[in-house]
């Protein structure tokens, strides 16, 4: 995904089409999925709690979080970037397993240490 937006920088007069793009992964991959990588890539056991998206906001609420915080992990987005990818002539590759085995290394010592 940074090699993706990187190459916007250089790109030449005209490769770019659009005005606006969405830089993604067109796999999507959902958020437990994610969230699971990252946890175990810090070392952080999974929570064996069954927390619900109204109990999340409950607690979060009680913490002076606005409850619409939730949203952006509780409700299905979808950003399409085939534009994006097309423009610079680049392929995604081999999705969200492959790219953050890549960079796991740097999201280890960047979270066991911070």
């Amino acid at each position: 995904m940074a090699r993706l937006l990187v190459a916007t920088a250089p790109a030449p007069d005209g490769v770019l089409t659009s005005r606006v793009y969405h830089a993604a992964d067109p796999t999507p991959v959902t958020v437990g999925s994610a969230l699971r990588a990252v946890a175990d890539c810090a070392g952080i056991p999974w929570p064996s709690d069954n927390l619900t998206v109204e109990g999340a906001k409950a607690i979060l609420a009680a913490k002076g979080v606005p409850p619409a915080t939730l949203d952006i992990l509780t409700t299905d987005h979808f950003f399409e970037a085939d534009a994006l990818w097309a423009d610079l002539g680049r392929c995604p590759g081999g999705g969200f397993a492959t790219w953050f085995g890549r960079a796991e290394q740097w999201y280890r010592s960047t979270l066991v240490t911070n």
